[in-house]
């Protein structure tokens, strides 16, 4: 990765917290998953994996919130990649620190990206 960027600056419940990846890649990719790891006061709670390619919407366990995954074009060459990935943690999601960790793999395992999202509500 490039670089990593999210909106709003201080992300805070209630809100759509929207993180955008620049990176890389070095072979085409094809297809591959991503994985994304939720956590509240280091605890973990909830686990969705998903296609790297394309765009994906799930829901959080307990009306925490919603998250909307915009994948690679798949087959992506090598080159420079983007990713935008958008999650809205509800103003009901119990209080505590929030950590959500997105990781991508290509085709055959490989990681390529992470990030890594903190949110105190």
């Amino acid at each position: 990765m490039t670089s990593v960027s999210w909106v709003p600056a201080h992300p805070t419940t209630g809100e759509n917290i929207t993180a955008t990846a620049h990176g890389y890649i070095k072979e085409e990719v094809t297809g591959g998953s991503f994985w994304m790891l939720l956590d509240l006061n280091k605890i973990p709670l909830f686990k969705h994996k998903g296609p790297i390619c394309g765009y994906t919407h799930f829901d959080l366990p307990m009306g925490m919130g919603q998250v909307w995954a915009n994948g690679l074009h798949c087959p992506a060459k090598p080159g420079p990649i983007k990713a935008v990935e958008s999650v809205t943690i509800a103003n009901a999601a119990p209080s505590g620190d929030i950590t959500a960790r997105f990781s991508f793999d290509d085709q055959n395992g490989n990681e390529i990206a992470c990030v890594i999202l903190y949110v105190k509500t």
